[in-house]
């Protein structure tokens, strides 16, 4: 089963929006999920709420609601589509907190608002979001403005992320677009290195199922596996260049997720063949360092 890329279903999903906010002039919040199975449905959640502290009390429980419908459906990838009011703020969050709670807990009283569709989509191993502007012409009717760049946002957070179920992952993960055995990296471990030589490394893919440790070949530029762990609990945040010392190099971005991807299929495959589950296979991994990929 081939899988379109992620932005693709954002691409869809902002068509979907297009089309509803032509038809009806405005859109509830759509959710475009997808199964392990390959199975896309569309799932459409309207916010009902009498005030705006009340909407955001909804909110907290809707996604409560659609991470159990994802355990349920076994949703390995989605994409949403909401409107929203955004600004561009240069407030420290304690200021602009404040602010918010000033203008009656919603952006639309303030005096730069811009009315956008946002869409979000995550795979469980990274997040794509992309706006458009809702154009209200003085005569006329309103429509969508062009979809903007599809980009990954430095800083995730929000309710609606996270909401992925860790069954099904793997499956998921094993069948990423553009991502075959020909594009991942071959795997490396550090035991090919002398003991002395490469920098200490580490992964920070936000979300990943693991992440990753080991030293750079200083020849090759390639990162070589000690092992693999657990991802981070969802209280502590990722690492940064400001959390370890400088000899530690924090690997993000594509490189991170490739060979984060190549070890955990490695590993998945590995289970699978010993009738074990990831969760043991990793702990037996743990157990054997000498153990190769």
């Amino acid at each position: 089963m081939t899988r379109i890329p992620l932005d693709a279903l954002i691409r869809r999903v902002s068509r979907i929006a297009e089309q509803r906010f032509n038809r009806e002039g405005e859109i509830d919040p759509i959710w475009l999920v997808e199964t392990v199975s390959g199975e896309q449905q569309i799932i459409v959640s309207p916010v009902m709420a009498p005030s705006a502290l009340a909407t955001s009390d909804y909110k907290d429980k809707l996604a409560a609601k659609m991470r159990e419908t994802f355990a349920d459906l076994d949703v390995v990838r989605y994409a949403r589509a909401a409107e929203c009011w955004t600004v561009d703020a240069e407030m420290i969050e304690e200021q602009f907190a404040q602010h918010y709670a000033a203008l009656g807990y919603t952006l639309a009283n303030h005096p730069s608002r811009r009315e956008v569709v946002l869409f979000e989509a995550e795979d469980g191993t990274e997040v794509l979001t992309a706006f458009r502007d809702i154009v209200r012409p003085a005569h006329g009717k309103p429509y969508l403005g062009k979809l903007g760049a599809i980009e990954r946002p430095r800083g995730l957070y929000g309710r609606w992320l996270g909401l992925l179920p860790s069954k099904g992952h793997a499956e998921a993960l094993r069948e990423r677009p553009q991502h075959n055995s020909t594009l991942l990296p071959r795997i490396r471990n550090s035991n090919e290195l002398p003991d002395d030589v490469g920098r200490v490394f580490v992964t920070a893919v936000p979300d990943a199922p693991i992440q990753l440790v080991g030293r750079r070949d200083p020849e090759t530029g390639e990162l070589c596996v000690v092992g693999a762990l657990g991802p981070p609990r969802k209280d502590i945040p990722a690492p940064s260049g400001d959390d370890l010392p400088s000899y530690i190099e924090v690997v993000t971005g594509p490189e991170a997720e490739r060979l984060i991807l190549s070890v955990h299929r490695w590993l998945t495959e590995r289970a699978e063949a010993e009738g074990l589950t990831i969760e043991q296979f990793m702990a037996k991994y743990h157990e054997q360092p000498e153990t190769k990929p």
